[in-house]
């Protein structure tokens, strides 16, 4: 979809349109799973987060005042959402067999390595590692879903890279 496009789906969702608001849910599900998983690293848990961001999404897009700001605001309620959730569970350890999974395409024979140094990054840092690399998001994909511009998530992201080559390091 194109920025038009998504305002004018945002738009009639906001009418009330329910095909708008699926279009909507088949455009951005998947990449609110990504973003849950990105904070809680635990696969089920973010696609519950994901199901639930986009029950608040149908309670409140009517108050949503700028459509171009959806993803944006889509995000916001995500990360929320799996914060909050994180809290609420005490989540303390990383289930590495579901970042295996569903980190396939890393090929490094050391995955287990990896998925600790990622885990143990910052929240943020952790974020832009998992929707760029797991997910394969552009630096304009990654400032639309975390709201922020494109230079802050290329700043993020070397600080992300920088943080898990001297834990890798280390840990060699």
């Amino acid at each position: 979809m194109t920025d038009e496009q998504i305002i004018l789906t945002v738009k009639q969702a906001q009418a009330g349109d329910v095909k708008s608001l699926a279009r909507l849910y088949e455009r951005y599900a998947q990449d609110m799973v990504w973003l849950a998983y990105s904070i809680c690293l635990d696969k089920d848990l973010a696609e519950d987060i994901a199901q639930e961001t986009f029950v608040q999404v149908c309670l409140k897009l009517v108050s949503l005042k700028r459509p171009d700001r959806f993803v944006g605001w889509l995000s916001t309620i995500c990360r929320h959402l799996a914060i909050d959730t994180i809290r609420r569970r005490q989540i303390k350890t990383v289930n590495l067999a579901e970042a295996n999974e569903l980190a396939a395409s890393v090929t490094n024979p050391d995955n287990e390595v990896v998925h600790k140094a990622i885990a143990g990054l910052p929240r943020m840092c952790r974020e832009i590692v998992v929707l760029f690399y797991f997910h394969s998001m552009t630096y304009e994909e990654l400032s639309n879903c975390l709201g922020i511009s494109i230079h802050a998530v290329k700043g993020r992201l070397c600080r992300a890279r920088k943080k898990l080559k001297a834990f890798l390091i280390l840990d060699f």
